[in-house]
């Protein structure tokens, strides 16, 4: 675990909308530096947010966990 990930904290709020959808929220908070490995994890954070997203969906991106 990166040196600068300890202490933040991880927020997921699901949100059922009128349509029958699920609104996701989610958060990486409380970074002590947006230096190190702050650009990769929140690059890795968003890769997995679409890869969540296809996969809920139904879409052929593959496993949600595969590399």
């Amino acid at each position: 675990m990166p040196s600068e990930w300890v202490g933040t904290n991880i927020e997921v709020d699901l949100e059922g909308m009128s349509n029958g959808k699920t609104r996701m929220k989610f958060g990486h908070k409380n970074w002590k530096s947006l230096q190190g490995a702050f650009a990769i994890c929140n690059t890795t954070w968003g890769e997995l947010m679409y890869r969540l997203k296809d996969s809920c969906e139904g879409h052929g991106r593959g496993a949600l966990f595969q590399g």
